[in-house]
């Protein structure tokens, strides 16, 4: 008797054969790498075409079907080649929903009118011409009623002279993005009702295009203009209520007035990035109160600060700031954004980190302050336990403390954490790194080069040997909360108590950090009061030498009356001396000088009338006697 397990396995067998035999696809070589599976009870086809000997997609590369093709692509096109769509070529196939053509790298394919004929126009949901050398809109398109998603990208379309666009009035998603539409957008593009996306990046778009953006549908929900010179918002783009994300990266804006997004209030995401002139004007933001995402990255050496604006955006969940030169973050700058989930301040001048600036975001999961000048950062930083991504690239730490790294990783569980420079003081304080795989697996990667001291120079700080370490500076035994949980081991949330005790670290070391602050503002101001005395007392020595100096100097000019008479009376002994008769009559010199001088010499100056003896008188004057 044959068993009841073997028949059951012939059975099966059986009924997955025609499966097989059919999923071999009998058509054309070109075309033979094809499969099919079953959904919802329906058979579907996926068609990878590879026309290279023959650069054509016919009817007869195809088997009639009445299957649905979910899928068919061109692939590995010859670029020597021209591809040509002839007419009818999907007749075999009229019920494919998708269909990729992009990269053709032909110049200017040949696409007959009725290529999509044929029951095809009825069925096409997904047309991709992207990177076709595409000169204009091909006429075949406007059978494609049913069409939803176009995308005519990285062609070389200049305009929409026959507005073929315009019949694809179920049109949901347009690419048009690196064309040469130059000065203006499709007028065939406002009766597309149903429109929900545009892409207009890079089209050669300008200031006098502005005009042109009133030809949008108002049915718009997604616009992208990046990287056209507009140098203003046109005035079309605020009749657009319905928008939900626009991107005006690199337009070269040069203001934005007060009420420019005023009727936008479903705007959700908004990208400004690369637009330095309009940094002044940032605060006109402030009533942007839907946006999620904001980009405003490359905004040039005027961006120090983060805009005020943004510390009201409370449903915010993505902000970027990378590559400015923002210096550092406010207390309570972002207190309020409770949704933000990624914040990144790539490449900025950010010296240190307020230890409560990120308290208040539970939701934050992706934090990049790689390239800053961080130099030192506190475990308390990083509350929110959500925390999956912390990247410190780039930064100029000196040393990293192993037990900030510890208590880090211990209080969040999940996170992965990069860090990084080329400033490392190579001594027993980074020992722990050779160690930090076996402790923290993969959730830690530490980088960058010795710094110091000169003989370690440019060695790799995970690989830098000093003889002179303990075992105790490798092990990480000495910190407190390290996790026990092996690497790749999903664990809960600390308890309340553990998240409670952590805030108070972080206020405790930012009340720390203030009083080393005020410490180092006292032993200034100190340093500077010292200074000031000393510099007083030295004016006062320098004056006080100055009054005795003068006090005591025998003035050259204008003799005070007491010097005067003094002299007088000198002269008056030495005359005497040399002239034992008496008085000459050049005492009558002393009685002219003034009144107070008038009596003669002073008897004080007695001693000096010897000196005068044997000097002769000649003229009125004395002489000195002849030496024998």
């Amino acid at each position: 008797m044959v068993p009841l397990g073997l028949l059951l396995l012939c059975a099966s067998l059986l009924v997955e054969v025609p499966s097989l035999s059919q999923g071999a696809c009998s058509i054309n070589p070109y075309c033979s790498d094809c499969t099919n599976y079953a959904e919802e009870g329906q058979t579907k086809w996926r068609f990878y075409c590879n026309p290279y000997n023959s650069s054509y997609i016919d009817s007869s590369h195809f088997t009639a079907t009445s299957d649905t093709v979910d899928f068919f692509q061109v692939k590995y096109f010859s670029s020597s080649s021209t591809l040509a769509i002839n007419s009818g070529a999907f007749r075999n196939v009229p019920n494919i929903v998708r269909a990729d053509i992009r990269n053709t790298r032909s110049t200017n394919p040949s696409i007959n009118q009725f290529a999509f004929f044929y029951g095809v126009q009825n069925n096409l949901r997904t047309l991709l011409f992207r990177r076709s050398y595409l000169t204009a809109v091909p006429l075949a398109l406007t059978y494609l009623t049913a069409l939803q998603e176009l995308d005519l990208g990285y062609n070389r379309i200049t305009g929409d002279p026959s507005n073929y666009l315009s019949y694809l009035t179920s049109l949901r998603s347009l690419r048009l993005d690196y064309n040469r539409l130059l000065s203006r957008i499709p007028a065939s593009l406002q009766h597309l009702n149903n429109l929900r996306k545009l892409s207009l990046a890079s089209c050669d778009l300008d200031q006098s295009s502005g005009i042109s953006f009133g030809n949008l549908p108002t049915s718009l929900e997604w616009l992208d203009v990046y990287n056209n010179q507009l140098y203003e918002v046109p005035s079309g783009i605020g009749l657009l209520q319905n928008l939900t994300y626009l991107n005006m990266g690199y337009c070269g804006l040069n203001s934005l007035s007060v009420n420019v997004f005023a009727n936008l209030s479903k705007l959700e995401a908004l990208e400004l990035s690369d637009n330095p002139s309009i940094t002044s004007y940032l605060d006109v933001l402030v009533n942007q109160k839907s946006l999620k995402v904001l980009k405003l990255s490359n905004m040039g050496s005027s961006l120090t600060d983060i805009p005020n604006a943004i510390s009201g955006m409370e449903k915010l969940e993505e902000l970027f700031l990378s590559s400015n030169r923002i210096r550092g973050i406010n207390h309570g700058q972002f207190a309020k954004l409770i949704q933000l989930r990624k914040l990144n301040l790539y490449h900025n001048k950010i010296t240190s980190l307020d230890p409560l600036s990120f308290q208040n975001c539970d939701h934050l999961e992706e934090l990049y302050l790689g390239y800053n000048l961080i130099h030192e950062v506190s475990p308390a930083l990083f509350v929110p336990q959500s925390l999956k991504n912390l990247n410190l690239y780039g930064n100029k730490f000196d040393t990293f403390d192993k037990c900030t790294v510890a208590n880090l990783l211990a209080h969040l569980q999940k996170t992965d954490t990069s860090i990084s420079s080329d400033l490392f003081i190579c001594d027993c304080r980074l020992a722990w790194v050779r160690k930090l795989s076996a402790a923290f697996g993969s959730r830690v990667r530490l980088s960058g080069s010795c710094y110091l001291p000169r003989e370690l120079y440019g060695q790799s700080v995970t690989s830098f040997t000093l003889s002179d370490c303990s075992l105790e500076d490798e092990s990480f035994e000495s910190c407190n909360n390290i996790s026990t949980t092996p690497p790749n081991t999903t664990t809960e949330h600390p308890p309340d108590f553990l998240n409670s005790s952590f805030v108070i670290s972080a206020q405790l070391s930012s009340l720390k950090k203030d009083l080393q602050s005020i410490q180092a503002i006292t032993n200034a101001a100190v340093s500077v009061a010292v200074i000031a005395l000393l510099a007083l007392v030295a004016t006062i020595a320098v004056l006080l030498t100055c009054f005795f100096r003068q006090r005591n100097r025998v003035p050259s000019n204008g003799w005070s009356q007491g010097h005067v008479n003094q002299g007088l009376q000198l002269s008056e002994g030495v005359q005497s001396e040399r002239s034992p008769e008496g008085r000459s009559s050049e005492d009558t010199v002393y009685q002219n000088t003034t009144e107070t001088a008038s009596r003669g010499p002073s008897a004080d100056y007695e001693p000096f009338e010897q000196h005068r003896r044997g000097w002769k008188q000649q003229g009125g004057r004395y002489t000195s006697p002849v030496v024998d």
